[in-house]
C-alpha cells in the first residue's frame, strides 16, 4: 500500500508499506542480490538455480513471504511498514515507530482457496468493493522498546509491542483511468516531514 499526503504549503509525504512483516533481505546490496538471482532463475534453469541457492544463504527470504498470507481482497489485508522513523515530543523525547495499517476484518485464503483464484483476482476485486461501500482502514504505530532493531528491515518487532492508533484511512472512490494516475505518481517511502503533530501519541 502507497499512501501520499498533501500537507499545508505543498509539500508531499509518503507512506509505503508491505504485506510481509518484515522485508525479504537486509540491505540494499542484498536486494540487488535478490533481483539478479530472479532474473537468472528461470524455469527452465537447472537446479540448483541462483535464486535456490540464495534462498539457502538468505532464511529471512522465504520467512518474509511466509508471513503474508494470501488475503481474501485488498481490503482486508493488514500492511506493515518495514523502516523505522523517529517521532519527537515537544520535550525532546524520541521514539521509533513502524507503521501498521490494520483492516477493519482480516480474511486469509488457504493454500487450496486461494489455488481456485484468478492470478489477478485480487487486482479486480477492490474496486467493486468500494463501489459497493467505502473500505476503511486503521493507521497505527508500533512503538520500538529498547533493543530493538532500527536499522535492519529483515526483522521484525515482537507482537507485544505497544501499538496506538493514529488515525482512518477510508477508500471510498476508485479512478476510472487509475492506471493513468499511478503513471504521474512517484512515492518515495523516505519522504518524511521535519516535524508534523501526532495528538494520540504526544509525538511530533
Amino acid at each position: 500500500m502507497a499512501i501520499k499526503f498533501h500537507m499545508p504549503g505543498g509539500a508531499e509525504v509518503d507512506m509505503v508499506i508491505l504485506a510481509v512483516k518484515f522485508f525479504p533481505v537486509a540491505t540494499g546490496e542484498e536486494f540487488r542480490d535478490l533481483l539478479v538471482a530472479i532474473s537468472e532463475s528461470p524455469a527452465d534453469a537447472p537446479k540448483p538455480t541462483k535464486l535456490d541457492q540464495f534462498t539457502a544463504s538468505h532464511p529471512t527470504f522465504p520467512a518474509s513471504f511466509g508471513s503474508a498470507p494470501t488475503p481474501d481482497s485488498f481490503a482486508d489485508q493488514e500492511y506493515h511498514g518495514i523502516d523505522a522513523f523517529i517521532f519527537v515530543d515537544k520535550a525532546g523525547h524520541r521514539q521509533a515507530v513502524r507503521y501498521v495499517m490494520t483492516p477493519e476484518k482480516s480474511v486469509h485464503l488457504t493454500a487450496e482457496e486461494a489455488a481456485r483464484k484468478p492470478r489477478d483476482f485480487l487486482v479486480g476485486d477492490l474496486p467493486r468493493r468500494i463501489a459497493k461501500k467505502p473500505v476503511v482502514f486503521h493507521l497505527k504505530a508500533q512503538l520500538a522498546a529498547a533493543g530493538d532493531q532500527t536499522k535492519d528491515p529483515s526483522k521484525a518487532w515482537p507482537d507485544n509491542r505497544k501499538v496506538v492508533d493514529l488515525g482512518v484511512l477510508t477508500l471510498d472512490r476508485p479512478f476510472a483511468d487509475s492506471l493513468e494516475v499511478q503513471k504521474k505518481l512517484l512515492f518515495l517511502p523516505t519522504a518524511s516531514p521535519m516535524e508534523s503533530s501526532c495528538p494520540t501519541t504526544g509525538f511530533r
